[in-house]
């Protein structure tokens, strides 16, 4: 690329130096006009030539090529896949002669070799120069992007992506029950569904903490309890795979949905064994909720009092006491004055003034 940039120039000048040339043979008329006019220049600026601009262009070019695949690389970890509680042993074969770190999405998770420290979440050792992390449990909280640091310095070439494959579900049911998906992890998810003998994919629902957004023909059948996702008044065109994905397309659990004919739901009505299954989960799972937002609640209204008590005392003082500091400062003011004013008579002055004799003395 760089050999193709510099042909490329090298051909530009001498086309340029030909051209400036060939402008001796013009006639004296033509070579008065702007160069501007007799020639555009690139991008049309008075002052940069083609060469110049292919210049950038090569240089630009050159730049691109270093560092774009230099950012990519930065998300390639090598997949380390595990099913949910398998243990896993991430290997770095870099030799370290000090202390060599681990660390899980940024974060340090383990140390070992010469002057680790302990007490990490997790354990690495080294044997031969090898250092061996091991994961006890693959689940949703020890995934991720692990990388290996040694001596304050990354090790490329021990980059490990611990993917956990989404665990398969299969849940029978007879129509009229409640499904009930677990989402596993708070953050954004979406609910896919695949109905059975459809090969086409839907998005039935985006849950993003406390608000959910479903299609119209499932939003009023669809409740979202703490983590878990429920389907009401299920009938067998329910049946299919529900698919548990992140916002960025990881799948996290994919649920095999059969659900068998049995009690009549056709009106689409919920029988009372349903409303008081569907009560009882409702107002098991928000028990926690309704005590946070009582205690929002009860420091709401405690701080309404405290805000209005303050309020009052303010009032009280600004206009009672306002006027009561105001007429102290000005007694203060004229006790000082009349102090300052009255005359003094020096000790010494009064040791010196002659007793008066008596005439009959």
């Amino acid at each position: 690329m760089i050999w193709l940039c510099s042909e490329l120039l090298s051909n530009v000048n001498l086309l340029d130096r030909t051209d400036r040339q060939a402008e001796h043979l013009l006639p004296s008329a033509v070579r008065q006009l702007p160069s501007a006019v007799r020639r555009p220049r690139c991008f049309a600026l008075p002052e940069m030539t083609l060469a110049s601009c292919l210049s950038m262009a090569c240089l630009w070019l050159i730049l691109g090529l270093i560092f774009v695949p230099s950012v990519s690389t930065t998300d390639s970890f090598p997949k380390t896949p595990k099913k949910l509680n398998e243990s896993a042993a991430l290997i770095c074969d870099h030799s370290c002669s000090g202390v060599t770190q681990w660390k899980r999405n940024g974060v340090e998770v383990a140390q070992c070799g010469t002057g680790a420290k302990l007490g990490f979440e997790l354990n690495c050792t080294v044997n031969k120069g090898q250092s061996t992390l091991t994961v006890p449990q693959v689940n949703f909280l020890t995934r991720g992007r692990y990388s290996v640091c040694c001596a304050g310095r990354e090790v490329v070439d021990c980059r490990h992506f611990l993917q956990l494959l989404p665990p398969e579900f299969a849940c029978e049911l007879v129509a009229g029950d409640l499904l009930k998906v677990d989402l596993q992890i708070s953050g954004t998810t979406r609910i896919l569904f695949t109905r059975t003998g459809n090969l086409s994919r839907v998005l039935l629902c985006s849950v993003d903490g406390r608000h959910h957004r479903c299609l119209p023909e499932y939003q009023k059948r669809i409740f979202i309890v703490g983590n878990t996702f429920i389907l009401k008044n299920t009938v067998p065109s329910d049946s299919g795979i529900y698919t548990i994905q992140e916002e960025d397309g990881t799948s996290i659990s994919i649920w095999n949905v059969t659900i068998q004919g049995g009690r009549s739901l056709n009106t689409g009505m919920s029988t009372p064994e349903d409303n008081r299954d569907l009560l009882s989960l409702l107002t098991g799972r928000s028990h926690d909720v309704r005590q946070i937002l009582t205690c929002k609640e009860g420091f709401g209204k405690v701080a309404v009092f405290f805000g209005i008590a303050m309020l009052v005392t303010g009032v009280v003082l600004g206009v009672c006491g306002v006027p009561w500091v105001l007429r102290l400062k000005d007694r203060v003011l004229q006790w000082l004055r009349r102090r300052s004013s009255s005359p003094r008579v020096p000790s010494e002055s009064v040791e010196n003034v002659p007793l008066k004799q008596n005439p009959e003395g």
